[in-house]
């Protein structure tokens, strides 16, 4: 067994994330910056508001991952656009 028995399943400290609602100032300001530059690659591109709703819910989901992903994908993009 790879957890003892007397343990819990769930972590005691993402708890009051969820249940207080109560979050650290730099996780708030980190989702921030992160939803404002998507913002501001999302004007740069200016897509169809789907995508802007997909993006936006992406970034907001996952912080930098979401945010990463946005920035290869525009990478690539900008790649295929000039070898055409």
């Amino acid at each position: 067994m790879l957890t003892p028995a007397n343990r819990e399943p769930y972590d005691d400290r993402v708890l009051i994330f969820i249940v207080l609602g109560w979050v650290p100032w730099p996780l708030l300001l980190a989702l921030a910056v992160v939803l404002w530059l998507t913002v501001v690659e999302l004007l740069e591109w200016r897509p169809h508001y789907a995508w802007w709703a997909w993006w936006l819910l992406l970034v907001f989901m996952t912080n930098f991952v979401g945010y990463l992903f946005l920035r290869a994908y525009r990478v690539y993009q900008r790649y295929q656009l000039e070898r055409s």
